[in-house]
């Protein structure tokens, strides 16, 4: 889930302190590593015309090219099948076992969601639809009405262990037309956050489960609309942003109290977020992100971003580091990370509208020393070992 992003210049100074070597009890520091000292990242250069559109927590990457898809796992690269009767096939989502949901669609035209297993696709849902997420059981999720031709026909599904359950994601009858709604994630669980339509607007989000449905509302009554969802049904959205989990809004705020948009949810409730300036929001606790541009963070706190067209940036501890780029490459962004640090991204050797996509990989070396980071349980980057304050108060349902 990527979104558009505010670019923020912000003056930034020169160090070349090692990535992950900081101590958490530093201050954050506006820091950005001369391009000659980049030994934390080896850049890894695909072939071109595809573009990487999701990474594992092993290192696999799923590559989309016109009309195919094919997944990469670091020394070979292995093909989707198209299914028989179809002309290209298309992925929204890959779990952490190299399990893949998308669709398909037909020399006609039509698509139809399915599920990649060992490479092998499996029809998930009646025809007109769409998969849109798996978690790392297998369990897909995805929508039909997928045209938009019916909104009728709208409506939700999981598909688990071969069967596909269905659910109404039509909203209420307003002027004579109904709504149309979409799906945005599945829990590991298999609870499903999705929402229903009037035109634009949205008219109610909710999380389905076999077990019923838990409406996502405000404290005044509005629609909670997701922007982010991780694997524990926790939903980050609404304005002003909140985090929503298990019934309880938690307000996120800036550092310094601006506008907050909302850029990345990790599973583990870190929400990367945008103020006058990037920052991390972890357990109420805000902390400052020394990047022009934020793009997304992994469970670590580690952030990926860019300073301009061709200077893709990692940052973490308050240190931001640029990443290498072949020297024949005009753009080069980063738009994945994992917990490992892996980063995925996208490079062209042309600056055009038209431009041909080459897939790019950085692989952490390590600094000269352990790239662990931060622990998944640590706090914020730039807190001591105090532990983080006291968040704010929630807000729970109504």
């Amino acid at each position: 889930m990527r979104q558009n992003t505010l670019i923020i210049v912000i003056g930034i100074a020169v160090s070349q302190a090692p990535l992950g070597c900081a101590k958490r009890n530093e201050a954050p520091s506006n820091t950005i590593a001369r391009q000659s000292d980049l030994a934390c990242y080896e850049a890894q250069r695909l072939p071109a015309g595809g573009a990487i559109v999701a990474i594992g927590e092993d290192g696999r990457v799923l590559i989309e090219t016109p009309g195919a898809l094919t997944i990469f796992d670091g020394t070979t690269f292995k093909p989707l099948a198209v299914p028989a009767g179809y002309a290209s096939i298309s992925g929204r989502a890959m779990n952490n076992h190299g399990q893949v949901v998308g669709f398909a669609e037909s020399f006609a035209g039509e698509l139809r969601a399915f599920a990649w297993y060992d490479g092998i696709p499996t029809a998930i849902a009646v025809p007109d639809s769409m998969g849109v997420d798996i978690n790392d059981s297998g369990h897909a999720v995805g929508v039909t009405g997928a045209s938009g031709i019916s909104v009728a026909d709208r409506r939700g599904f999981l598909f688990r262990d071969g069967v596909t359950t269905y659910f109404d994601l039509v909203g209420p009858s307003e002027g004579g037309s109904s709504g149309r709604g979409g799906v945005y994630g599945i829990s590991t669980d298999d609870r499903v956050v999705a929402c229903y339509y009037f035109f634009l607007d949205s008219k109610g989000c909710f999380i389905w489960s076999e077990d019923g449905v838990v409406d996502l509302v405000t404290a005044t009554g509005r629609p909670f609309v997701p922007y982010q969802v991780n694997r524990a049904a926790h939903v980050l959205g609404s304005e002003p942003v909140r985090l929503w989990r298990d019934g309880v809004r938690t307000e996120i705020r800036a550092p310094d109290g601006a506008f907050v948009q909302s850029l990345d949810l990790t599973d583990n409730d870190m929400v990367l977020g945008l103020g006058t300036a990037p920052f991390l929001w972890r357990n109420g606790v805000s902390s400052p992100v020394s990047l022009p541009e934020a793009r997304a963070v992994n469970e670590r706190g580690r952030v990926i971003g860019a300073a301009g067209p061709r200077s893709p940036l990692v940052w973490e501890n308050g240190v931001a580091r640029s990443l290498p780029v072949p020297d024949d490459l005009a753009v080069a962004t980063a738009g994945f990370i994992n917990n490992a640090g892996m980063i995925a991204g996208t490079g062209s050797t042309e600056t055009g509208e038209d431009r041909q996509p080459i897939p790019l990989l950085w692989r952490p070396t390590g600094c000269g020393g352990s790239d662990a980071g931060p622990s998944a349980d640590a706090g914020p980057p730039g807190n001591d070992d105090s532990g983080p304050p006291e968040p704010p108060p929630e807000e729970p349902f109504e």
